[in-house]
């Protein structure tokens, strides 16, 4: 990888990939001024915005986020879950059984 004089990669020789994006002049000026009000080149200040956006909605994706209440609720439910439902039980048993008499099976023969 190609490297500067003082050692560092080049920041420039490393950003390879491109987004093209179409939008008004209007637009357009308005985020070169956001951009030159923050001391940016525009690419910088639409890369920035962008790769902030970007890490919010994954952030938001990746967390549960709950009420008080919701999360009271769903702590209650770990320390003291339902009892299953009648027919769960019933296949749970009828389950049990199976692998019983598999298990006493296969060690017979």
């Amino acid at each position: 990888m190609p490297y500067d004089q003082d050692g560092s990669q080049s920041v420039s020789r490393l950003r390879r990939a491109r987004i093209g994006v179409r939008m008004t002049e209007a637009q357009k000026a308005h985020i070169r001024q956001a951009a030159a009000l923050s001391g940016q080149t525009l690419s910088e200040f639409v890369l920035a915005s962008a790769a902030n956006a970007a890490r919010q909605a994954v952030d938001e994706h990746a967390n549960i986020k709950l009420t008080r209440q919701a999360q009271v609720v769903f702590v209650q439910a770990l320390l003291d879950p339902p009892s299953a439902a009648p027919r769960l039980q019933r296949a749970v048993e009828t389950y049990r059984k199976a692998t019983a008499r598999r298990a006493s099976h296969d060690e017979r023969g």
